[in-house]
């Protein structure tokens, strides 16, 4: 993907802080390189070695390399993250480019002001309301983050939820592009036979904001339930406390193969997340999509406002952010195993009508193909 200076290319250019890890982001690649004459893939490679797969013909440029995952050396590495991206971008020239997340939008946008690139902005964390911001720094992300809506081509967005009140000035850009999966099971679903342990799974991120210290409370010294976690534990005191509990069963990260497994052995799946953060009250998880395809019913908190969604589809359980609250709800579903399989059967039907990815691929690929901006 190659250019004369000041000349654009036919191709695409995906690009993102992270390390390429995400699973939205490798799917929307795969769509990108299929729907593309050629197409770059710019990231920074945190940790010093590649965590994804990319499609054969995608040419993959490092941005940065180095700097770890949630430390304090990220905020400071931006701005060169972001002087690399925006000097890729306009020696590549590429005909479009496909921002994901906040800090991706900010190069893709210099690169259309100062060479008219035009860009896709996909949202994945809405950035003014990630964090307990000063009331200050959130007017001013919120500013930031309406320009770049303003200027792109169009916005993606999990959920319908995530449409804050300034975005709808926009509103006609944005397209909802689920936190799909194209991941396949074939797993029967969860018996309605009595007499053994529930099985919650509890996987990805396992850290207090996602309800871990909350799960480790509730299932203490509790024989009905079992909890198989895996995945990376952030906090140390979290990790020492899952050591201790006889009835929870770390596995650590864990290949593919190794999660359908887990799946096979679960009864329902934790999705919890602490309601203290506006972004956790309005989560669309990507582990979501991969419970249902496997058949499983979800546990998700009250204050989650998708949580509606999982009672009105009928494949999961809530309950409020609670240690009793959730205790109580464990007990329920470990006495009730012909609802729970009723529920297991029924999740794999929505998965296939709602969160199944090829549903909504046509709706990326028509993105990418609209204005002539594509012309594969």
């Amino acid at each position: 993907m190659k250019s004369d200076r000041g000349r654009p290319t036919d191709g695409i250019c995906s690009v993102t802080h992270g390390d390429g890890s995400n699973p939205v982001i490798q799917r929307t690649l795969k769509v990108v390189a299929a729907n593309s004459s050629a197409c770059a893939f710019l990231y920074w490679d945190r940790l010093g070695k590649r965590l994804f797969h990319p499609p054969p013909d995608v040419r993959c440029l490092p941005v940065l390399k180095g700097g770890g995952r949630r430390n304090l050396k990220i905020p400071l590495l931006l701005p060169l993250f972001w002087l690399k991206a925006i000097l890729l971008l306009l020696r590549i020239r590429p005909r479009l480019v496909y921002a994901h997340a906040f800090e991706a939008a900010v190069a893709a946008w210099v690169a259309r002001r100062v060479a008219g690139i035009p860009y896709i902005y996909h949202i994945h964390d809405n950035i003014s309301i990630s964090h307990k911001w000063t009331r200050g720094a959130r007017a001013f992300l919120e500013w930031v983050d309406l320009h770049l809506i303003r200027d792109a081509e169009r916005v993606v967005l999990p959920d319908l939820c995530r449409m804050l009140p300034s975005y709808k000035s926009h509103a006609g850009k944005f397209v909802i592009l689920p936190n799909a999966t194209d991941v396949l099971f074939r797993l029967p679903p969860v018996s309605a036979e009595s007499g053994r342990p529930l099985t919650v799974a509890a996987l990805g991120s396992l850290e207090i904001t996602r309800g871990l210290g909350l799960l480790l409370s509730a299932t203490e010294n509790n024989r009905e339930v079992r909890v198989i976690a895996a995945g990376h534990v952030r906090e140390e005191s979290a990790a020492h406390a899952i050591s201790r509990q006889p009835n929870w069963d770390y596995r650590g990260l864990v290949p593919h193969a190794e999660v359908e497994r887990i799946y096979a052995e679960a009864d329902v799946v934790f999705l919890f997340y602490k309601p203290d953060l506006e972004i956790n009250r309005l989560a669309v998880s990507i582990k979501l999509p991969e419970a249902l395809a496997a058949g499983r019913p979800v546990l998700i908190n009250d204050e989650v406002q998708f949580s509606k969604r999982i009672l009105e589809w009928g494949v999961g359980y809530s309950c409020a952010y609670d240690i009793a609250a959730l205790r109580k709800c464990l007990a329920v579903i470990a006495r009730n195993r012909s609802d729970l399989s009723e529920r297991s059967r029924r999740a794999l039907a929505i998965y296939e009508r709602e969160l199944k990815w090829n549903v909504h691929k046509p709706k990326l690929e028509e993105m990418l193909r609209e204005g002539g901006l594509v012309t594969k």
